[in-house]
């Protein structure tokens, strides 16, 4: 398979992901570096929602809130953006995207979009929030 987010998921280790459920991933982007940006991916290949199984779709709502929950703990922010668009990298996958009070008007609402991509998160400070995002997703699991 030629697809980017299945080959991540083969060749991951457990320090990749934040959480793993049967169906769903959930890991912190690289991409840029907003913290708490996280990426809830589908555990199987699948384009968009209507491919979802029954089982898939129940566990990614409360999933999803976890998240987000865990995001607002964590970072703080103003809003929390969700969306997919899996043009690039056709498997289903969800950004979480924090917006901080901060944030320059033009990076508000669909002005994210164009955020740069570059620089990305500084390795410690990554590696700090994804510890405080693994441990505040662990105990809303639990009180959930």
């Amino acid at each position: 398979m030629d697809c980017l987010i299945c080959k991540k998921i083969e060749k991951s280790d457990a320090e990749t992901y934040l959480y793993q459920s049967e169906h769903w991933l959930l890991r912190h982007s690289s991409e840029t570096n907003i913290e708490g940006y996280l990426i809830l991916e589908a555990r199987r290949h699948i384009l968009d929602f209507s491919q979802a199984s029954a089982e898939e779709l129940a566990a990614y709502g409360p999933l999803l809130a976890t998240a987000m929950k865990a995001i607002r703990k964590v970072v703080s922010p103003e809003r929390v953006y969700t969306f997919s668009l899996a043009e690039a990298v056709p498997h289903l996958h969800v950004h979480l995207i924090p917006r901080s009070a901060e944030m320059p008007r033009a990076w508000k609402g669909r002005g994210i979009l164009a955020y740069p991509l570059e620089p990305v998160v500084n390795p410690a400070r990554l590696t700090a929030v994804c510890q405080s995002l693994r441990q505040e997703l662990k105990r809303q699991i639990l009180i959930g």
